[in-house]
């Protein structure tokens, strides 16, 4: 099967993107009508009908976007995009709207969107840009300093609306970026132990699991790559500052933020606070079985227990409603672009390309496998929708330009 576009066809790969993009998205309406209304069929509701207006917007930029040469975003536009979108994500801090005690969103000439999502595909294009530049060994420090820069300025402003959740995807797109280019796990592992350093200090029985990871990395970083002494001693240095700085950090974050650690250890510790969302969620999971209360017909969803149904918890409401099998089927779907953006960053001729397409595809994995793991009680409440299914404009439509510039990237995949 092939669909005409431009001056050649989508196929393999690309039909991959398309498909499972446009059957998640479908998912999603019909997810976020039911989170909606209730058990009601064709109670008034505007959620559904407003992502699929976003869908239709979404799918023609997304046909635009793959007909472009990926060259076009090569060279010193990709960093002029990147300022514009630091620039948006900055004025949100100063004129931004708030809502639900963040304030993430700007409204510009009657349209209101979330400039975070723009600067995580502007992101990936500086940091692609910077990486497919002139040869330069990534294991010297020094070298890492510049995509460092890159992602971590837009993630200290978002974290500033507050975003802790969007905020985490930057590191995450640096580092999956760095390892397309070749970069070493273990070597990524050492780069990111201060992190884990932090994460094993709020529980103390955890570091000697760290200090062996932490030893093992070391060593293994040592005999392949013959690393000096000083980065590491510094490293070293490093882990030991953010593990005793951690009560200080720890004081420094937002109420909400404390309770989501807090509940993430200790649901139970506060049922009908901060361990409410994670519990409701799941019992609305658990309640679905194998093959779900049906369509429309969730008890947690209808009598209101479930919060955020339609946008942080809407794969609760897909578990309640369609069981174990309805999720494994979103989850399926979601295999299908995953596999097409790996296929094509992997036949990408351009280095630009290829880490283009990996770098795209980076950001929707890691919010897949948070938000999911978050419904189940297995990470904090971060905050992060489920792509292409959770109810929002913004992210619907870049996702969709993201996915529809892999696709472009396939179409001229043979160009250098």
């Amino acid at each position: 099967m092939n669909v005409r576009s431009g001056r050649g066809v989508f196929q393999g790969e690309q039909l991959l993107i398309l498909g499972g993009a446009c059957a998640l998205s479908v998912i999603g309406i019909l997810l976020i009508y039911s989170a909606a209304t209730g058990s009601h069929f064709g109670a008034l509701s505007t959620h559904h009908l407003r992502q699929l207006l976003w869908l239709g917007v979404g799918l023609l930029a997304f046909a635009g976007a793959a007909a472009i040469p990926f060259s076009i975003y090569d060279g010193f536009r990709a960093y002029v995009s990147w300022g514009i979108a630091v620039v948006l994500v900055a004025l949100v801090l100063f004129i931004g709207e708030t809502s639900l005690g963040a304030q993430r969103w700007l409204n510009l000439g009657g349209i209101r969107f979330q400039p975070s999502e723009l600067a995580k595909l502007a992101t990936v294009l500086a940091i692609a840009r910077y990486l497919s530049g002139r040869r330069r060994d990534l294991m010297r420090v020094r070298n890492l300093l510049v995509p460092s820069v890159l992602a971590f300025v837009p993630m200290v402003l978002v974290l500033e609306q507050p975003d802790l959740g969007t905020a985490l995807s930057f590191p995450f797109i640096l580092f999956a970026m760095l390892y397309w280019v070749g970069l070493p796990i273990s070597y990524l592992a050492l780069l990111a132990s201060p992190v884990a350093s932090l994460l094993t200090a709020f529980s103390p029985t955890s570091w000697g699991i760290f200090a062996l990871w932490f030893a093992f990395t070391l060593y293994s970083c040592f005999r392949r790559f013959r690393l000096r002494w000083i980065p590491v001693l510094v490293l070293a240095a490093l882990n030991m500052v953010v593990g005793v700085a951690t009560p200080s950090i720890w004081g420094q974050l937002k109420p909400y933020q404390k309770d989501r650690i807090t509940a993430f250890l200790n649901p139970g510790h506060d049922r009908f606070g901060s361990g409410y969302q994670i519990i409701q969620s799941e019992i609305a999971i658990g309640s679905g079985g194998a093959w779900g209360q049906g369509y429309l017909q969730g008890t947690q969803k209808n009598f209101q227990f479930l919060p955020e149904k339609h946008t942080d918890f809407v794969f609760s409401v897909a578990g309640e409603e369609f069981g174990f099998t309805g999720c494994l089927v979103v989850l399926a779907f979601y295999s299908a672009p995953f596999s097409g953006v790996v296929g094509i960053a992997q036949t990408a001729r351009s280095r630009f390309a290829s880490l283009l397409a990996f770098g795209i595809g980076a950001p929707l994995f890691f919010h897949v496998v948070v938000n999911v793991a978050m419904t189940v009680g297995l990470a904090p409440v971060a905050g992060l929708p489920l792509p292409l299914v959770s109810y929002g404009g913004t992210a619907l439509l870049v996702n969709l330009v993201g996915l529809g510039l892999v696709v472009g990237v396939g179409r001229h995949r043979h160009e250098y």
